[in-house]
């Protein structure tokens, strides 16, 4: 299980296992992240209404669906970052980021620094680049 649905998990929620209709959801997340995903997708793919399903993935994930979304391409920009030296902005569109004001700021507010400082400070220590 990822990381962050274990700490979602922790936050109050129940265990995905506890819910298929949400394992589905959450597997059409992780395949679909990098493409626009819409409530009304996941909600299908999870085989509820819009409305019942919200509730259920939050009661289940303690997020709702896309701040789940969010938390999930935050994830994977935050590996790319640690792993390649792509610059930002192609890390930001290739998860699914199409704003990077926004990008900036959601990575703000869940890391406590900006992408530049967490990938700076995680850049530390590392062997610099051969010319």
């Amino acid at each position: 299980m990822p990381r962050l649905l274990r700490q979602a998990a922790a936050g109050g929620g129940r265990s995905p296992g506890d819910d298929a209709p949400v394992r589905l959801a959450l597997a059409y997340i992780h395949r679909h992240y990098r493409e626009p995903v819409t409530l009304e997708q996941l909600a299908a793919a999870a085989g509820y209404s819009s409305g019942y399903f919200c509730k259920r993935f939050k009661k289940v994930t303690g997020l709702s669906p896309l701040q789940y979304v969010v938390r999930h391409r935050l994830e994977q920009a935050k590996k790319r970052m640690l792993t390649t030296r792509d610059p930002l902005e192609t890390i930001m569109l290739e998860v699914g980021f199409h704003n990077y004001g926004y990008f900036w700021r959601m990575f703000r507010a869940v890391y406590g620094l900006s992408p530049q400082a967490f990938r700076q400070q995680g850049r530390q220590g590392e062997a610099p680049p051969a010319p």
